[in-house]
């Protein structure tokens, strides 16, 4: 089979830093077919890396290519649905980068232009395909843990531009720092630790938040700690900050019959009685355990783990803590 003919829109750092290493590990089983840049800096780089190449300096061109079957898009959270949306409807399949979008309704509206218009809408959300969240999911699964009371999670952090803790230039970029999203990082970073979440535990039915904002940049909060809800009796707590330092991080999941600890690389099962056991988990690459199975799917014509309505879904979550923090308010999901 013909590997995939693939036009990126918005190679910038995500591309270098996880994308383009994820697919040359990979051995570059996909066919790089055409880029799109919006600055001339960025197609000066992809003609020395990729000569013959077109690079456009307008998406549309891109999405209107004949030589493109599939769309990437790298672009600033507030692009996302415009490009994926023109690309559809010029009959491309899309791979799109989370967020979704920057509201509810535009997240919506990609869904159904991709029902509408029978593309294929992949958002790109490594978490998704952790060999961790499989761990897990396993765990739970057993009945080991018993029925699952609670979860809380502490996931702290620092970002900003210093040299220290940019995270690989991510820090950095000026959409981050003066963002024109809700929430801040949690809107960002954040979507990583509500997907793997919603993928162990299903959608929640209600929360409430709570956040401080302790700086001017980086959006509108820089602490939130959130409780949910869920149609069972399962109950949790998550704390999430792109300010507070990244030390003592935690994840503890307790049942009727034991608990489980996320701590660091390792996943430790504590019955309630008898001795605790560490889950094996094979250490991979995110981002190509994320493209194996995306490629897979799009070579066998079946669907990845991570649907587009199940981006959709963790979408609504972020909106729904959003809504909370503005009306001081539990909000139904």
């Amino acid at each position: 089979m013909k590997p995939s003919r693939i036009g990126v829109v918005g190679p910038g750092l995500i591309w270098k830093n996880a994308h383009r290493p994820a697919l040359e590990e990979l051995g570059m089983p996909v066919e790089l077919t055409a880029f799109s840049g919006s600055s001339e800096r960025t197609r000066r780089e992809v003609a020395e890396t990729y000569p013959g190449v077109p690079c456009y300096s307008d998406y549309n061109e891109l999405v209107e290519s004949a030589e493109v079957d599939w769309v990437l898009v790298l672009t600033p959270i507030a692009l996302n649905t415009p490009v994926a949306i023109a690309a559809m409807r010029a009959g491309k399949n899309v791979l799109l980068e989370k967020p979704m979008s920057r509201t509810l309704e535009e997240a919506s509206e990609l869904v159904r232009v991709a029902d509408e218009c029978g593309r294929q809408l992949y958002v790109l959300e490594q978490m998704a395909y952790s060999p961790a969240l499989a761990a897990i999911r396993g765990v739970i699964d057993s009945g080991e843990l018993g029925d699952l009371v609670m979860f809380d999670q502490t996931s702290h952090a620092i970002l900003d531009a210093t040299p220290e803790h940019h995270a690989r230039g991510f820090g950095g970029t000026p959409w981050r720092i003066q963002p024109d999203f809700p929430l801040g990082t949690l809107f960002d970073g954040g979507h990583h630790t509500i997907s793997f979440q919603s993928r162990l535990f299903g959608m929640p039915t209600h929360l409430f938040a709570t956040g401080s904002s302790l700086r001017p940049t980086y959006g509108d909060y820089d602490h939130v700690l959130t409780t949910f809800e869920y149609s069972s009796n399962l109950r949790g707590v998550l704390s999430y900050s792109s300010y507070m330092g990244g030390e003592r991080n935690y994840f503890y999941i307790r049942g009727t019959k034991g608990l489980l600890e996320v701590a660091g690389q390792r996943i430790i099962v504590q019955p309630y009685e008898g001795s605790a056991r560490e889950v094996a988990v094979q250490a991979e690459n995110l981002h190509v355990a994320m493209w194996r199975e995306l490629l897979t799917a799009i070579s066998n014509g079946t669907e990845p783990s991570y649907l587009k309505e199940m981006a959709l879904g963790d979408m609504s979550i972020l909106f729904a803590i959003d809504r909370s923090l503005k009306q001081e308010a539990r909000e139904r999901i």
